[in-house]
């Protein structure tokens, strides 16, 4: 039998319990992923920040997930280019955490150039990208690929991307399974944290709402990262393309997760298997799924003859509490 010191040693003990068994099912879905995630120029800037971000980043590398980082240096190059061709540095900070970076002209530009009566001057569009060249890299495992939103054309101009369209353009190239920004803070609604957007809303903020997943996250927030991809409450704000969450009729497949729910309250009316099946099957139960997993479950048992109803359960995971 373990013995803790004192009671606040016992619950760091049980809080990280928790949280690894929350985060358990997570690991296993992020292994073999691909994450583009864009930093903003304001976090790349930072090298605290920065740091940080990197260090978690190499931490999921070598979990398994697959990366492209886009940093936005558009604090710099939103200047004029006085330097015109001078091809931008890589961030070597990725190897002082232990990681391996590959870069490259994986991406061609062509110029913008006037559109109703603007000249974009020296502002570039994306015209291809080369996905078997980046998939090799990516395949191999051991390095994180790195771009930036300065490209070349055939002629040999350097050109200033829009980073969000790099981002976005690139991630459907690659078929990525998430598109991630890194900005300089949360998305507030009234002091309140935004959690989820739809597309219409996040290409308000951006040009990326053409992916299937977005998050845009705090870069400010230590540990960020991790707390939205390993937390089934998420900490930045979301952007889906399909439904996130949403309630349901439950079904007999089920069945196992909504006893368990119910057996973890420990405060409803016993029921045998067999009931509680019954009940499944006679359409009494709702469940609210998030990201395909039931996080809550409620049955109403209805009695038409005396006209009234009996709530038999209302059930909330104790990881979706407030």
């Amino acid at each position: 039998m373990e013995i803790y010191d004192s009671a606040e040693e016992e619950d760091e003990h049980e809080q990280f319990v928790r949280w690894f068994r929350e985060a358990w099912p997570y690991l296993w879905a992020h292994r073999g992923c691909t994450f583009v995630i864009i930093i903003s120029g304001e976090v790349e800037s930072n090298p605290y920040y920065l740091n940080l971000l990197l260090k978690d980043i190499a931490f999921l590398h070598h979990l398994g997930i697959t990366f492209v980082l886009i940093p936005a240096t558009n604090i710099e190059i939103h200047k004029p280019l006085a330097d015109r061709g001078k091809k931008t540095r890589d961030n070597s900070r990725l190897h002082d955490v232990d990681a391996s970076a590959a870069s490259g002209n994986f991406v061609a530009a062509k110029i913008r150039g006037v559109v109703t009566g603007v000249d974009y001057g020296e502002t570039g569009e994306v015209k291809k990208v080369d996905v078997r060249r980046i998939r090799e890299r990516l395949d191999c495992g051991d390095c994180i690929v790195l771009l930036h939103n300065i490209g070349y054309s055939s002629s040999g101009e350097a050109l200033n991307y829009n980073t969000y369209e790099v981002g976005t353009t690139f991630s459907l190239a690659i078929e990525a399974d998430k598109l991630i920004s890194i900005m300089d803070g949360p998305i507030l609604d009234d002091k309140c944290l935004v959690q989820f957007l739809t597309v219409e809303e996040a290409e308000a903020e951006a040009d990326m709402g053409r992916v299937e997943r977005v998050h845009l996250l705090d870069g400010i927030k230590g540990g960020v990262l991790l707390l939205e991809l390993f937390k089934r409450d998420e900490v930045g704000t979301m952007v889906v393309s399909d439904v996130y969450q949403g309630t349901r009729m439950a079904t007999e497949s089920d069945f196992s997760r909504v006893r368990e729910l119910i057996q973890a309250s420990g405060e409803l009316v016993r029921r045998s298997d067999e009931e509680l099946l019954e009940m499944i099957l006679l359409d009494c139960f709702i469940v609210v799924e998030r990201e395909s997993q039931i996080v809550a479950c409620a049955a109403l048992v209805s009695f038409s003859e005396e006209k009234c109803g009996e709530v038999a359960s209302f059930v909330v995971s104790s990881d979706c509490r407030r």
